[in-house]
């Protein structure tokens, strides 16, 4: 009985919510994972969630300490690594900055 509770679950999930429930599941792990490698963690709000093959992909509007809220930032959720980039605005050359446009390209742009 209760294995039918779970499946019936699981799809009345994917039906509410549009995808599957383990997409849901991911895109959970990379939220947590983006909020921790962000200054204001509070201010964050998520968009354009998308899975990819090695991770997950969207935006993150977050607030600076000099622009307020300066638009979205591109964020990419490596599963592989269970790791988070943030890509920074503004022509930041710092080598975290690079990292994360690298990693943005890679996983998100195939």
């Amino acid at each position: 009985m209760a294995t039918i509770f779970k499946i019936v679950w699981a799809v009345g999930l994917t039906l509410v919510m549009g995808k599957p429930a383990s997409a849901g599941a991911d895109f959970g792990i990379a939220k947590r994972a983006v909020l921790r490698s962000l200054q204001d963690p509070a201010s964050a709000r998520f968009s354009g969630f998308k899975k990819v093959s090695g991770g997950v992909c969207g935006e993150v509007h977050v607030n600076n300490s000099y622009e307020g809220r300066p638009g979205p930032r591109l964020f990419v959720y490596v599963s592989a690594t269970k790791r988070a980039y943030v890509v920074r605005q503004g022509g930041d050359a710092s080598s975290s900055s690079l990292e994360a446009l690298d990693q943005y390209e890679k996983i998100c742009r195939r």
